[in-house]
C-alpha cells in the first residue's frame, strides 16, 4: 500500500536499522571518521552517544560492513553483568567457551588471543552497547543494623530493581540513589524489602 501510494521502492518505517538508509549528516560523518581512525591507528577508543532513533545503530552497522577482513570484531550488548561475566561475554564473541574459567584464566586467555591476533597481522575491535535503562550498575550497603546480617540479600534484591533514569538536558544519565530498606518477616519463608524513599 505504501509503496504504490507514495511511489516508494522500499517499505518505510521498519523497526530494524538498515544501513542502506543511513543519512550521513556532518555529525554522523564525524562519528564515523572517529571510529575509522581507531582502526587506522590501532589506538584509543571512541564513545558514540545520541538520543533514541538518532541513527547510532545504523551508523555502526554501516561502519561494520565496510571493515576489512583483517579486523576481528566482538560485540557485547549486555553490560549489567559482573566483571567476570563481562570477560566471559567478550571471549564468547571470540569463539571461546569460558564459563568454567576463573578471572585470572579469563584475563590470560583474552591476552593470549590478542597476542595471537597481533602476530597474525589482524586487528581486534570490541564494541560495547551501553543503554541508560534504569538498571542498577553498582550497589553497596552504607549502614546496616544488625551489621552484615542481611547485606548479601539486600544487594541481590537491589540489583533486580529498575529506576526511572535521571535526565540532563533531556537525556537519561547515570545517577546515584539512596534507598532505605526495611526487612520484615513474612508469613512464608524469607524476608521482603521495601524501598521507602529515594534521593540524590
Amino acid at each position: 500500500m505504501y509503496l504504490e501510494h507514495f511511489q516508494l521502492s522500499e517499505l518505510p518505517f521498519r523497526l530494524s536499522p538498515d544501513p542502506a538508509f543511513l543519512f550521513l549528516s556532518k555529525h554522523h560523518a564525524r562519528a564515523k571518521a572517529y571510529m575509522e581512525s581507531t582502526i587506522w591507528f590501532t589506538d584509543g577508543f571512541v564513545v558514540i552517544t545520541g538520543e533514541i532513533g538518532s541513527g547510532k545503530t545504523t551508523l555502526l552497522e554501516t561502519f561494520l560492513r565496510e571493515l576489512e577482513k583483517d579486523v576481528v570484531v566482538a560485540q557485547v550488548a549486555q553490560t549489567q553483568v559482573s566483571p567476570i561475566e563481562f570477560l566471559q561475554a567478550v571471549l564468547v564473541q571470540f569463539g571461546f567457551t569460558p564459563f568454567k574459567m576463573r578471572k585470572a584464566e579469563l584475563i590470560a586467555t583474552l591476552n593470549q588471543f590478542l597476542v595471537e591476533q597481533y602476530a597474525a597481522g589482524r586487528k581486534v575491535m570490541l564494541i560495547v552497547d551501553v543503554a541508560i535503562d534504569g538498571s542498577v550498575a553498582a550497589a553497596k550497603v552504607e549502614r546496616a543494623d544488625p551489621a552484615g546480617v542481611f547485606d548479601a540479600s539486600a544487594l541481590e534484591t537491589v540489583k533486580k530493581w529498575r529506576f526511572t533514569p535521571a535526565m540532563k538536558d533531556g537525556k537519561p544519565v547515570a545517577s546515584r540513589v539512596r534507598v532505605p530498606i526495611e526487612w520484615r518477616a513474612g508469613t512464608d519463608a524469607g524476608a521482603h524489602s521495601t524501598p521507602a524513599a529515594s534521593g540524590q
